[in-house]
């Protein structure tokens, strides 16, 4: 059977279904789960959408099944790789499905929330010309808010938010209400890194009072004159200053 359904489901049928998840304490999202099986069936991202949309089921459970021949291995990756890809693609549309993989063979886990760790670059321009950083960016810019907005909307849960990649966050004018957006739709720990060469007292203040979980600063030396090989056009007495005004 391709499709299997279960009615009345809940996290005791959960747990008796596969009894190691109850120890990563995992939550149902509702009351009709779908059963596939990955090995046996092939499942088209279309078809998955369709059958959960029209049946209104609210937990997929998948089960892994591997016939013994000699590409168990390469059946297996790409397995592992239709399941993220699929999951991740209806949970954009769907955001409050949960997935549960059932006990296989040496192959038990289970993935809901992806993506757990996300990074997004709020800008890509930088006041440094740091040793080793990605150079030759051919246009530079500053996220707006509402499209920041649009791709948080796409999760339903986010382990960790990292607002840094190669450009300067603290930058970006609206950078303390990205922070604090993120922190009021759910994301567990937001996380910035800069160079910290900010000659802005009142950014500092706000910053200190926002809702980051974790700033790291970039301060590679314990000298000024080691810093400057890295940080070329960096102030280390500025950087110095500033870890103390926000610490205060």
């Amino acid at each position: 059977m391709k499709y299997e359904y279960i009615s009345n489901f809940s996290k005791e049928k959960l747990v008796k279904l596969c009894p190691a998840i109850k120890r990563v304490n995992a939550e149902v999202s509702g009351t009709k789960a779908l059963v596939i099986n990955y090995g046996l069936y092939e499942y088209e991202l279309d078809e998955l959408f369709d059958e959960v949309k029209a049946k209104g089921v609210s937990d997929i459970l998948i089960r892994i099944s591997l016939q013994r021949n000699i590409k168990r291995k390469e059946r297996m990756k790409k397995i592992v790789r239709e399941i993220y890809y699929q999951s991740f693609q209806l949970k954009k549309k769907c955001s409050l499905l949960r997935w549960h993989i059932l006990e296989g063979e040496k192959f038990s886990w289970i993935t809901n929330a992806l993506p757990v760790n996300l990074t997004i670059e709020p800008t890509n321009v930088c006041n440094l010309d740091c040793v080793g950083c990605r150079k030759n960016i051919d246009k530079q810019g500053f996220m707006k808010f509402k499209g920041f907005e649009g791709i948080l909307s796409q999760f339903n849960d986010i382990h960790k938010l990292i607002l840094t990649n190669n450009g300067e966050p603290l930058l970006h004018p609206g950078i303390i209400k990205f922070v604090n957006f993120a922190k009021d739709t759910g994301a567990k720990c937001v996380e910035i890194s800069t160079n910290f060469n900010i000659n802005n007292d009142k950014l500092i203040r706000n910053l200190a009072k926002s809702k980051l979980d974790r700033l790291i600063i970039g301060l590679d030396g314990a000298t000024e004159k080691t810093y400057r090989k890295f940080r070329r056009g960096g102030d280390f007495k500025l950087v110095i200053s500033n870890i103390k005004k926000i610490k205060a």
